[in-house]
Order: structure tokens, then C-alpha cells, then sequence
């Protein structure tokens, strides 16, 4: 039987690239697909609706120009959200003015501020 030629100082050196090459690509293999992964799993950003907003913003200037009184933006704010809230028709759902919210606040807490008659 023949013996096995002896390795050269070069072919070692040329398996050891391969090698070296070898992982280099499949750790970038995987850094790819955990990059890809985590940008098909994110969830996309809300899309506003385009309509509603303009229909809201014309008729909110339709009224603050025509209406014959004058009107507190922040009342017409309010009331617009207790009436978006309340077409839900969830029970569990309602909109608290800040002085509604501190009394209900105080009932929670059972602390309550001012005098006490």
C-alpha cells in the first residue's frame, strides 16, 4: 500500500480560509434572516383615515365659521369624543372631564381635599 502523501504548508493554510470563509457566510446567512424575521414581524403603523379626518376637519371649520355663537374649541373637542365614545356601545368605555376624573379620583382613594361639611 501506498502512503498518504503529506499535506503541504499551502493546502493547509487554503483549507483553513475555506473554513473561515464557510462560517463567515452562514453567520451573515443568519443575521439576514433574524434582520428579515424581525422586519416582517413588526407591526406596520397605524394607517389614519384620510377621510374621516378631512369630513371632521371640514364640518369642526364649517361650524366654527357659520355657527352664530361662539364656541370654545375645547368644549366642541369634549363633546366630539363623549359622542364618538358613546356611539361604541361599550358599557365599559367613558370619557371624564379632569374635574369628573379627580371626583372619581377621590370616591377610589378616599381622600378628599377642601372642607369637609
Amino acid at each position: 500500500m501506498a502512503d498518504a502523501l503529506p499535506e503541504t504548508p499551502g493546502a493547509a493554510t487554503g483549507r483553513a480560509r475555506g473554513i473561515v470563509a464557510a462560517l463567515l457566510f452562514v453567520g451573515l446567512l443568519v443575521l439576514g434572516g433574524v434582520w428579515a424575521g424581525r422586519a416582517l414581524t413588526a407591526p406596520a403603523p397605524p394607517v389614519a383615515p384620510i377621510a374621516g379626518t378631512q369630513l371632521f376637519d371640514q364640518v369642526l371649520s364649517a361650524v366654527a365659521q357659520r355657527y352664530v355663537d361662539t364656541l370654545d374649541m375645547g368644549l366642541i373637542y369634549d363633546k366630539a369624543v363623549s359622542g364618538l365614545l358613546r356611539e361604541l356601545n361599550d358599557p365599559y368605555t367613558a370619557f371624564l372631564s379632569p374635574d369628573r376624573l379627580k371626583r372619581l379620583d377621590e370616591q377610589i382613594s378616599g381622600t378628599y381635599t377642601g372642607v369637609g361639611l
